[in-house]
């Protein structure tokens, strides 16, 4: 069953690893992706791990959803080299 994420939806300061521009932002952070139920949410952005020095994933007038504990690998071919992954896998 999907939960709807913007009851978990808590305000915090985001910003990338240059530090700016920081934004206060709403997030949702999911343990998993069949928690994810968006449809009540009017602007909605995927956040991978913040590293970006000038261009972090922020809102400051809809949902950040944050993908950090979405980490988990599903499968991997080694014949092709090929990896199915969550979205916030980092390699």
């Amino acid at each position: 069953m999907k939960r709807n994420v913007s009851h978990e939806v808590k305000l915090v300061e985001l910003s990338g690893w240059g530090r700016y521009p920081r934004a206060r932002c709403r997030v949702a952070r999911p343990e998993s992706v069949s928690e994810i139920d968006l449809a009540s949410e009017r602007h909605v952005i995927a956040r991978g791990a913040g590293r970006s020095y000038g261009d972090a994933a922020t809102s400051s007038d809809g949902l950040v959803l944050l993908t950090e504990r979405l980490d988990r690998q599903h499968s991997f071919d080694e014949a092709t080299g090929t990896l199915r992954a969550e979205a916030g896998m980092t390699i």
